[in-house]
């Protein structure tokens, strides 16, 4: 039997895109494997944190504190304390560097944007290290607009609730927090606060500092066209948001972007941004550039690596060739790179992304023309398959408007509804209204396209192995 058992795991070893079987050489399996000592390396990663993934990974540091290391696999350091990353230069060795921020996403969601650095890459974060302590309440705390006593209360908190600061008023007064739940800033008084640390360790701020998490502003440089081998991806940077609805903030070479998306990145005399899932709008000059999957933007920089001032920027087909091999099983949510679109797709996409929105009807108009809705009773997880044995790829908030394409039941009795987008939500936790039309019943259903098998204990983590599936 466990002569089988090995037999059954190597041979799902050997499953592998036909992209990495095609050079003779043993190069694509290098990478294939460097990438996969990454994923195992930085397991786990967790917000706010750089992770030395496989090859060579060095940090330059914004502090000279021996607290910090990034010398071997595995090893993790706050992004706060990185001033620099600089992946490769191993000799026959893929180097590979992982970074979870924050960006603009508010600190207790829990979320962050996921960087992958591979081949030659040097990212560098241009905002500076912010002192924070943390804050605790001892009477009932008003977070407020400005620095005054007659400025708008934003949020009220009890006592010994907690705030993160990130600045101090010169007379030391008030401090600038975190509004809990958001990216917004606010005030408190320190006469009603205790602290982790002293008042005078965090910076002088006013009502116009700006405030940036680290890497959301940075500076990129990739090598271009420097792939080992025909089947192997160039250097380059993905970029993975929690999701593609939401947009968050960036700020790469001087260029804003907003993502909703799974992108990558490359940066060398020109910076082009390929979207491979999602999408991404680039402000250009006032203007914004939408592009979709399947698309890419090309971005002139300066000499200094800067986007050149008053260059014009739009939305073009993806080179589908130059995208073959990237580490696409690494990011959190696994994706298939789609067809490059047309020209003419990509213009009518953005007309229908920039049109003006519709004015909304009255709710009593809505329920009129809507003799179903289903919702959601409360914050689910979205599952890749009809079971909890299956992957969680998403989380849908209570009160969101669900469409259910078809039912089916799992082993245990427990009737799921997959939804219009692929994903699955157990039946009981929908609640309809109107007049409803069954579910389509179906003994069969549509299954993750990717699974993992544990090469130690041959069990799979997404549900059963299903004829056709990566594995």
């Amino acid at each position: 039997m466990k002569t089988f058992l090995m037999a059954v795991c190597a041979f799902f070893l050997l499953i592998t895109p036909a992209a990495y079987a095609q050079d003779g050489d043993d190069c694509p399996a290098k990478v294939l494997l460097a990438m996969a000592r990454a994923g195992s390396a930085c397991q786990k990663l967790e917000a706010d944190q750089a992770c030395f993934g496989n090859g060579l990974v060095t940090a330059t540091f914004q502090t000279s504190s021996s607290d910090f290391t990034l010398g071997a696999a595995g090893d993790r350091v706050p992004v706060s304390a990185v001033q620099a990353l600089q992946i490769g230069g191993a000799a026959d060795e893929w180097s590979v560097g992982l970074l979870q921020i924050r960006a603009d996403l508010p600190a207790m969601e829990q979320r962050s944007v996921t960087l992958i650095a591979f081949g030659q890459v040097e990212i560098e974060n241009q905002v500076p290290m912010i002192p924070e302590i943390t804050v605790s309440a001892t009477a009932v705390l008003y977070i407020r607009a400005e620095p005054s006593d007659s400025a708008d209360i934003l949020k009220e908190m009890g006592l010994r609730e907690t705030v993160t600061a990130n600045g101090r008023t010169a007379d030391g007064q008030w401090l600038r927090v975190m509004i809990p739940g958001t990216t917004e800033l606010g005030w408190v008084s320190t006469g009603v606060i205790t602290t982790t640390g002293s008042i005078t360790a965090l910076n002088v701020v006013d009502e116009n500092t700006p405030y940036s998490p680290p890497f959301q502003v940075s500076t990129l440089q990739t090598g271009v066209d420097d792939a080992l081998c025909e089947s192997a991806p160039e250097s380059g940077l993905l970029i993975q948001t929690p999701n593609t609805d939401n947009p968050v903030t960036l700020a790469i070479n001087g260029v804003w972007i907003h993502l909703a998306a799974t992108v990558h990145l490359q940066a060398g005399e020109t910076m082009v941004l390929s979207v491979l899932d999602g999408y991404a709008e680039i402000e250009n000059g006032g203007a914004m550039v939408y592009v979709p999957a399947g698309a890419r933007i090309v971005i002139p920089l300066d000499s200094t690596g800067l986007v050149s001032t008053g260059s014009s920027m739009s939305a073009e087909p993806y080179v589908l060739a130059d995208l073959q091999g990237l580490p696409l099983n690494n990011p959190p949510y696994r994706l298939v790179l789609v067809e490059p679109l047309s020209q003419e797709m990509i213009d009518a996409l953005a007309a229908e992304h920039f049109a003006p929105t519709p004015t909304p009807l009255p709710p009593e108009v809505i329920e009129q023309q809507q003799s179903c809705v289903r919702k959601l009773r409360e914050d689910v997880s979205l599952w890749a398959g009809p079971g909890t044995y299956y992957e969680v790829v998403n989380t849908l908030p209570a009160g969101q408007r669900v469409r259910p394409v078809l039912e089916t039941t799992d082993a245990d009795g427990l009737v799921w509804w997959q939804l219009s987008n692929s994903g699955w939500v157990q039946a009981r936790s929908v609640e309809a209204t109107g007049d409803c039309s069954p579910v389509p019943l179906s003994d069969t259903a549509s299954y993750p396209e990717y699974n993992h098998m544990s090469l130690e204990t041959c069990m799979t983590t997404n549900g059963p192995i299903r004829p056709g599936q990566w594995v």
